[in-house]
């Protein structure tokens, strides 16, 4: 039986590498995903879900600059504040809602790993989340 080695390429995972933010809009809705240096097939499944899941479901928004995705890396000392705001102990989406550039609230989805082998799952798990966070706003 082999065992696979997690990738360690963090490199590609820059901020807005795979939906780039749209310049000098302030979201009322921020996904973040919270990765480190250790970035195995699964862990780049959760990230490749959760795109597919904003791209397919609210490509409008992303658009207009009111949703935006960002990655954040665990690993840099300037995130570590994270793991405490939103009691994060591996990777994770999370959605914040914002109000005049201050957090209002947040939701941690913490199911998606429940969901990783189940793609249509996770995708729908992720629609009804943000529609659900999107509704409950002020």
């Amino acid at each position: 039986m082999a065992v696979k080695e997690p990738r360690r390429d963090a490199g590609d995972a820059t901020p807005g590498r795979r939906l780039p933010a749209v310049e000098g809009v302030e979201p009322d809705v921020i996904v973040y995903f919270f990765y480190n240096d250790i970035r195995c097939d699964v862990c780049l499944r959760l990230e490749d879900y959760a795109v597919e899941a904003l791209k397919t479901h609210f490509s409008d928004e992303l658009a207009s600059g009111a949703i935006q995705w960002r990655m954040l890396s665990m690993d840099d000392h300037e995130n570590e504040h994270f793991l405490i705001d939103f009691e994060l102990y591996s990777k994770s989406v999370v959605l914040v809602e914002f109000e005049d550039a201050e957090r209002v609230r947040f939701k941690n989805l913490e199911d998606i790993w429940d969901l990783v082998y189940d793609k249509p799952a996770y995708l729908e798990y992720m629609r009804t989340n943000v529609l659900d966070f999107l509704g409950a706003a002020p």
